[in-house]
């Protein structure tokens, strides 16, 4: 990275990102707020490359998503990749020194990756990385024998944010490390929760309960008997709803307002999270009594966000209970669906992520479903844990291909019914970037351009297309000779894949663009034809990384 290139993040972190956390000096003075100075990067030169790369990367998606449809985003999109790609293959080379594998660097390497991926939204690799960065911690002993690291415990407390948080939007038979979570619940609490801005500031005694909670649905996936666990399900209902705000809010010294407020706030969310997500694994009943406390809860958490989202000072930190009311209005009124879709679509531009774009794809497909229990809307791990705008140790990176728990963006076509945020098959919602028309595209001098500075782009693109053809399509595969795994004597692994369709030789030309992006994203495929292919990717995209998923 050269020194304008540091120049210029550093301009960009002081300017933009800073700024906009200022005001969290007045809910809480600390020292883990401050400007960039020239000195801190002389020492950040000291760290590996791939530590410098990501906090470039952190820098220009931050910028990304304030200035989302700007035409300076395309540029940016192109930046971004490029600097992924070195910060992925900078990583690999100390993953291969045996030495550097399990040092301070490296947890904080593998964190950047799981913040990275939490962070753009729509890939499931944060769960690779969360597993590898347990492994790495395992290694070196165990979370209590790294707590306390003057290097390690912001990245720690990132870590176990991602995973605590990403186990409550996550369906109950695929929890991480729910059971280690209850056992250092002490550390948790007591180490990382108590220090400020922790855990998207969840109160330390509501945090306790939402791993408890995690914990209690993971066993009940596992158990045919479920009266013991009704037992601990309510007493912990008991204590969320016993939490007081005022005695919790005393040692605070300014702004008491707003942490009475978010405190408010949280044990409505939690105490919705409890009953619903319980409910969904059948340890509480689904009772008259239970559906009324769920109803009200809801109306005063809408009542209660309305009023934190206008506080400067605590409205980054509303992303979780927005999603709570996400769920709960599946059960709601529309006013109630639209605050939360309003929000959403807001808070991803002003704290500079797409989590909370993907939180709303989300919300919005379990709505369309019909369903109402908490697991049909979390069907697959979904971290939508991680808002906060991190330094060194997060680097955000596009989005990988899309899950089934996303719906379908503005660009699919067959369907005439509106979506069910009142959007018409023809009409994006504001947030959307319109993509051009294959004419448009096809016609544009951008194109031209590109194809005129990387000549072999046209006739790779040519090889991709034919693959498309039916003329290329061979039915009937060649079996395999002499002995193989099918039954009986030399039979192999040959078969048939059926007559052509247009749709067969679409999804095999798809699988090859697949592949190539993934091959540049990750570093295996450099040089100009690379290069040239990120940027006809951007093009045909429009620059918008969550559309250019679904290519």
């Amino acid at each position: 990275m050269s020194s304008e290139d540091s120049a210029l993040q550093l301009a960009t972190y002081n300017t933009c990102i800073f700024e906009e956390l200022t005001t969290l000096y007045e809910l809480q003075p600390t020292p883990q707020l401050y400007t960039l100075t020239p000195a801190h990067l002389q020492y950040a030169k000291k760290c590996p490359r791939y530590l410098l790369l990501s906090f470039v990367c952190m820098s220009l998606v931050h910028r990304i998503n304030r200035t989302r449809d700007c035409s300076q985003s395309y540029a940016l999109i192109e930046t971004v990749h490029r600097y992924w790609g070195a910060f992925i293959r900078a990583l690999r080379e100390d993953i291969n020194v045996e030495h550097r594998r399990t040092s301070d660097f490296m947890i904080a390497g593998i964190v950047s990756c799981l913040l990275s991926d939490v962070q753009q939204g729509g890939s499931s690799n944060w769960r690779c990385h969360l597993d590898g960065t347990q492994r790495l911690i395992t290694l070196r002993g165990s979370i209590r024998v790294l707590a306390g690291s003057k290097t390690l415990d912001p990245l720690l407390h990132c870590f176990l944010c991602v995973a605590i948080l990403g186990n409550t939007t996550s369906p109950a038979s695929d929890l991480c490390m729910a059971i280690s979570h209850f056992n250092e619940l002490d550390l948790i609490v007591e180490h990382y929760g108590c220090r400020p801005f922790a855990f998207q500031m969840c109160p330390q005694p509501l945090l306790a309960e939402i791993i408890k909670v995690n914990y209690l649905r993971q066993r009940a996936t596992k158990l045919t008997v479920l009266e013991d666990l009704s037992h601990e399900a309510y007493e912990i209902l008991d204590r969320i709803n016993e939490f007081s705000t005022e005695k919790w809010v005393e040692s605070r010294f300014s702004s008491k307002e707003d942490w009475i407020l978010l405190a408010n706030v949280y044990q409505t969310a939690v105490a919705l999270f409890c009953i619903s997500s319980l409910q969904s694994v059948s340890v509480l009943p689904l009772s008259s009594s239970l559906r009324v406390r769920c109803s009200t809860h809801g109306q005063l958490l809408l009542m209660l966000l309305h009023e934190a989202i206008s506080s400067p000072r605590i409205n980054r930190f509303m992303l979780w209970p927005l999603v709570v009311l996400g769920v709960q209005a599946a059960s709601g009124d529309l006013e109630m669906r639209l605050f939360v879709e309003k929000q959403l679509a807001e808070m991803s531009r002003r704290v500079g992520t797409s989590v909370p774009l993907t939180a709303k794809r989300v919300i919005e497909r379990f709505w369309a479903s019909g369903e109402t229990r908490w697991d049909a809307c979390f069907d697959r791990p979904c971290s939508l844990a991680c808002t906060q705008s991190h330094k060194v140790y997060c680097a955000p990176k596009p989005s990988e291909a899309p899950t089934q728990s996303q719906p379908p963006t503005v660009t699919d076509t067959g369907s005439t019914k509106p979506t069910t945020n009142g959007h018409g098959p023809d009409q994006a919602p504001p947030d959307a970037t319109v993509l051009p028309t294959p004419e448009a595209l096809a016609s544009s001098k951008e194109l031209q351009e590109l194809f005129e500075r990387y000549p072999q782009l046209r006739s790779r693109l040519r090889d991709i297309y034919k693959v498309t053809l039916e003329e290329e399509w061979i039915e009937a595969r060649a079996p395999v000779r002499g002995r193989g795994f099918g039954r009986g004597r030399g039979r192999g692994r040959g078969g048939s894949r059926g007559p052509w369709t247009a749709e067969k030789g679409f999804k095999r030309g798809l699988g090859r663009v697949k592949n190539w992006r993934d091959s540049c994203e990750e570093g295996s495929s450099t040089g100009p034809d690379a290069e040239a292919f990120m940027k006809f990717v951007t093009l045909v995209t429009g620059g918008n990384s969550s559309q250019s998923q679904a290519i």
